[in-house]
């Protein structure tokens, strides 16, 4: 882009370049905030983008405790979608003491002597990263868990990759305050589906917390754990891909939203840029000399800044890579067939430092639009991302926030003609609960499970066998 001094005074004529209408933010939909030559006339006025409500969307956090006095069981669960809780359960269960029999005998190789030994087993075959906290795991309890998981599927311990597994002696209070009196938490699954503002990176993997309720001692001791651990890790067959892709989604939101600031504070400067050449291009057009020559120079410096307005647009509005280079290339054509358009106009010409001004307002705008096109590419890129992120949640839940397996574990077991209750009180407490009580079962002793709860048996056994 040339810089030109100025010289000549103007004399009052009409302009014959077009005004430029200022550009309005992209808004949420890409399709609007596209801006346009036009004649002379108000400018629109431009609407803000705001960041997507959407963001630090959280999925089901589902809860497991033991009561000092019975044994009992206690898990309590809530879903949330948007800013919006869609459920909440929370209660316990006797649950038999222990739903079903005793299950079968522990094997060698979820028997570990050493500490170290356990954490690189449960590491190995399962994915899990255990995360000691205070206290840190014991030999015992890690044979527990690994135990636990070693009755799972192999496709159901995908669930389980790349979880964290945590220690910690008892639940905060907030979290404890949840029980409602009913016990002690025994165990946390959460599935951290929350991103950071600015970078989008989940603010933690999802994970199980297992507490000192997890682990009671005596005879049943261990079928206990065993069934609180499979209930936690049955939380996350039912929504584990469900919470990642929740995440997922809650990650390209933030970076939208981030994005979002800087498209505006171009939009503002492009808008700002826009006013200044419309009023250099009106003074400008006030002066288009007198003789044919002049008027001829004048048309010719018009005509080719038209097209350089038109480039200013195409580079601003520009939604892909491709078509902001394209654009970019279109404009420095503009440019250069308008500054040679301008060195042909006499130096004695009326309007010559009119123009002179117009063609500098023009440079500016020209560099507005391509720090807004810059801002755009990444916006609208980021905008369909986030579509297609909601629609790859969609693929696991229903309109109800609900998941696609649950769902049908309910509408198959429970609502279906013949429909079978809940495997203990805790279960009957929500649908979220009755689901992972019936897995913890059906891992634990699945011929008890089949004996007395046949419908619900042959489900697990069609859907995760």
């Amino acid at each position: 882009m040339v810089k030109i001094a100025g010289s000549a005074a103007p004399s009052p004529r009409p302009s014959s370049t077009d005004e430029v209408a200022p550009s309005s933010p992209a808004p949420a939909a890409p399709e609007r905030g596209t801006p346009s030559v036009v004649n002379a006339g108000a400018a629109p006025e431009p609407t803000r983008v705001e960041p997507n409500p959407e963001a630090g969307r959280a999925a089901r956090v589902a809860h497991s405790a033991q009561s000092a006095q019975l044994a009992q069981q206690l898990h309590a669960g809530h879903t949330h979608a948007g800013p919006t809780a869609h459920a909440h359960a929370e209660g316990f269960a006797p649950a038999g003491q222990s739903v079903g029999g005793p299950g079968p005998a522990r094997p060698a190789a979820s028997t570990f002597a050493t500490r170290e030994a356990g954490v690189a087993a449960l590491d190995r075959d399962f994915g899990v990263r255990v995360r000691d906290g205070n206290p840190a795991f014991s030999p015992e309890e890690l044979s527990r868990v690994h135990e636990s998981y070693s009755r799972m599927s192999s496709p159901d311990r995908e669930a389980l990759r790349g979880l964290d597994l945590r220690r910690e002696h008892t639940a905060s209070a907030a979290i404890q305050q949840e029980a409602g009196g009913h016990g002690t938490l025994a165990g946390l699954y959460s599935p951290n589906a929350d991103a950071r503002p600015g970078t989008g990176e989940r603010v933690q993997p999802a994970s199980i917390t297992l507490y000192d309720s997890a682990f009671p001692s005596g005879p049943q001791g261990r079928q206990s754990s065993i069934h609180t651990i499979t209930h936690e890790a049955g939380h996350a067959v039912e929504g584990r891909r469900r919470d990642d892709a929740t995440a997922a989604l809650n990650g390209t939101i933030e970076r939208r939203n981030a994005a979002v600031p800087v498209l505006n504070d171009a939009n503002d400067a492009n808008n700002a840029a826009v006013g200044t050449f419309n009023r250099a291009a009106r003074e400008a057009g006030r002066n288009p000399g007198t003789t044919a020559a002049e008027r001829s120079q004048s048309r010719q410096v018009a005509s080719t800044q038209n097209a350089v307005n038109r480039a200013n647009e195409a580079v601003g509005t520009a939604r892909t890579p491709e078509a902001l280079a394209a654009a970019r290339t279109r404009q420095d054509t503009a440019v250069a067939a308008r500054d040679a358009a301008l060195g042909r106009m006499s130096a004695t010409h009326p309007g010559r430092a009119a123009t002179e001004e117009m063609v500098r307002a023009s440079d500016n705008w020209g560099s507005a639009a391509r720090a807004r096109g810059e801002a755009n590419v990444p916006l609208t890129q980021l905008s369909a991302e986030q579509s297609a992120a909601r629609a790859n949640v969609g693929r696991f839940e229903n309109s109800a926030h609900v998941s696609n397996e649950l769902s049908d574990f309910q509408r198959s077991t429970r609502t279906a003609r013949g429909h079978e209750q809940p495997i203990s009180d805790y279960g009957a407490t929500g649908p979220a609960e009755d689901y992972a009580e019936s897995y913890a079962l059906y891992r634990r002793d699945p011929a008890f499970m089949q004996e007395h709860y046949p419908r619900t048996f042959q489900w697990f056994q069609r859907q995760h066998p």
